[in-house]
């Protein structure tokens, strides 16, 4: 197939247009999971500067840990990184939702079942 110099045009906008998600300061959503269903939801919160993600957890973050990572401080404070989580500027939240049901998660929980400190999933979930 051959490509055609208008494809490329349009590709580079819509990428240019897409990948930059906010910069540092922009208000950001996180989740955790979502599916036609339900969207567990992190939080909403601030964009950092990039930091490494030392206490990441998951398969994405073991390959990112010597890479600078989107940081993500949540209005809970807790803080997350790109590596961890689904995330995007504020004002896609609506668009993204599509009438979903929200089911609140949590990072702190979500480590602490990763490292085998908790044995179910949950928000009210107790950290041994």
């Amino acid at each position: 197939m051959k490509v055609k110099k208008s494809d490329l045009k349009f590709t580079k906008s819509v990428i240019k247009d897409t990948s930059i998600r906010g910069g540092v300061g922009s208000r950001i959503f996180a989740i955790s999971y979502a599916d036609a269903a339900e969207v567990r939801l992190y939080g909403f919160g601030v964009r950092l500067p990039d930091a490494l993600p030392l206490d990441a957890v998951g398969e994405l973050a073991a390959h990112s840990r010597d890479k600078p990572n989107p940081c993500l401080k949540l209005d809970n404070g807790d803080i997350l990184y790109g590596c961890e989580c689904h995330w995007d500027i504020e004002e896609w939240w609506k668009q993204f939702l599509m009438g979903r049901k929200v089911v609140d998660a949590s990072i702190v929980v979500d480590r602490a079942l990763v490292r085998g400190m908790v044995k179910e999933p949950g928000k009210n979930a107790k950290i041994q």
